[in-house]
């Protein structure tokens, strides 16, 4: 029992906590080149730093919250299919950091929403494609 606990938990470390680190950094280095103010400017904190970059951050983890939501139940459904082992140590958190650029890879490689709920069912695409992109490539058979 002890074995697997201590898999579950190395899994669970690199899932949700790979998309929020890249994350994180991200937005930091964004507000360090001031990258910032447009978003800053759309929600009225023109000239804040420190507001802007909370609010990066508290939109950001909630984004790569989400993406760790959709590796989670990924990583479930190809358990369940015996497709794929639950990834564990340096591929699971290489595939977690890597997760939000795959994200932006189908963001690209998709169609353009034309209305808000094409919106809504192709931005849940792109997360549910990135996690199955990386999972089938970084994980291991069982």
């Amino acid at each position: 029992m002890e074995l697997r606990s201590v898999t579950l938990s190395r899994w669970a470390r690199g899932t949700l906590l790979g998309p929020m680190v890249t994350i994180w950094i991200l937005i930091t280095l964004a507000a360090g080149t001031e990258s910032l103010d447009a978003l800053a400017d759309w929600v009225g904190l023109a000239g804040r730093f420190t507001d802007e970059w909370w609010l990066a951050m508290l939109l950001g983890s909630f984004w790569a919250s989400t993406l760790a939501v959709a590796l989670v139940a990924v990583d479930v459904a190809l358990l369940r299919s015996k497709f794929r082992a639950l990834p564990t140590g340096i591929r699971c958190w290489f595939g977690g950091l890597l997760s939000p650029f795959v994200v932006a890879v189908w963001q690209i490689a998709l169609p353009k929403p034309s209305s808000i709920p094409m919106l809504v069912g192709l931005t849940a695409a792109t997360f549910v494609l990135s996690a199955l992109s990386v999972r089938v490539l970084f994980g291991r058979r069982p």
